[in-house]
């Protein structure tokens, strides 16, 4: 049998080609492994859930999950998530530390989504937690393990995670890209003019519902879009095609920044306009894709490349 998962993994990885994993360095590895329990502490909240299913989604529709309403219950479960995040953030693997978390935010999230209206923002970070865990269930099971590697992570498993994450974050824009034609049957352009009123009605919402109102250059932009429709197409096609053609960022480092980069401006840009951030993605793209640090570490190596160089040729020259 473990041979078996050993062969698959290697035919699995020739076949990728260049949608091959990047290899990141221990510290790497520990840095974006630290950051990303950070975002998910940041986004589990002490707020009790509703506790009834007056319209059942997802899971809501087989199980019941209205016990973790009770504030007690919902109180050990949140604190007992933390302490897990934090064993993960030091090293546990995240098999069984960020297992139990996903359960968590699985069940509060039914909860929410069966009130009548559905919230995503919290769909890719949902999506991160599911591929660490299924990546280090699987890295676990491919090989030989010894018994202590299931309480421990190793470099293998991280790295295999952070892969994974990445394809779980592109997935999503992917299919959100392709969601939006289906739906529209292929007029998602074709309705950019009825954009500006999409704009308004957010705009609306975020107003009367939490008291924020627009920027004077969120209100020169939405004037433009009035007095020239044709902007809507622009901004619309430019969101669809990062969102088509997101894949690229698995392409290496470079196309990772390069997408990642573009990425975050349409989600910055996004939350400038239509009060709709996402900042959970924009935090996921700046650890998975962007990874600011190691672009500066090159940088500082490239800097001291250079520097000795000149002395090398002073020296020389001397």
């Amino acid at each position: 049998m473990m041979k078996f998962f050993q062969t698959t993994f290697s035919r699995l990885r020739a076949l990728l080609g260049p949608f091959g994993a990047v290899r990141f360095g221990l510290w790497e590895l520990v840095l974006m492994r630290a950051l990303f329990a950070l975002v998910l502490w940041m986004n589990l909240t002490p707020k009790v859930p509703p506790g009834t299913l007056p319209h059942p989604y997802g899971f809501a529709k087989h199980f019941d999950f209205t016990f973790l309403a009770q504030p007690e219950t919902y109180a050990l479960c949140y604190h007992g998530a933390l302490v897990l995040v934090v064993l993960f953030a030091l090293g546990a693997r995240g098999f069984w530390t960020l297992g139990p978390v996903f359960a968590f935010m699985i069940a509060r999230a039914s909860l929410n989504n069966s009130q009548g209206f559905i919230g995503h923002a919290g769909l890719v970070l949902a999506l991160v937690v599911m591929a660490q865990v299924v990546a280090s269930g699987a890295e676990w099971i491919g090989r030989r393990p010894r018994w202590w590697e299931i309480l421990v992570s190793t470099k293998k498993e991280m790295q295999l995670a952070a892969d994974w994450s990445r394809q779980a974050m592109i997935a999503s824009y992917v299919v959100a890209g392709i969601t939006k034609l289906v739906a529209t049957e292929g007029e998602w352009l074709a309705r950019a003019p009825y954009f500006l009123l999409q704009v308004c009605k957010v705009q609306g919402e975020s107003w009367w519902g939490y008291g924020r109102s627009l920027g004077a250059g969120s209100e020169a932009f939405l004037r433009a879009l009035g007095d020239h429709p044709w902007l809507a197409f622009l901004f619309l096609g430019a969101g669809l095609l990062l969102e088509l053609f997101a894949f690229i960022a698995l392409m290496g480092r470079r196309l990772g920044l390069v997408m990642g980069l573009s990425l975050l401006a349409f989600h910055l840009s996004l939350g400038w306009l239509m009060d709709l951030s996402f900042t959970t993605n924009q935090h996921l793209l700046m650890i998975f894709f962007i990874n600011p640090v190691w672009w500066c570490a090159q940088l500082g190596v490239l800097v001291v490349a250079l520097s000795r160089g000149r002395r090398s040729v002073n020296g020389d020259h001397s």
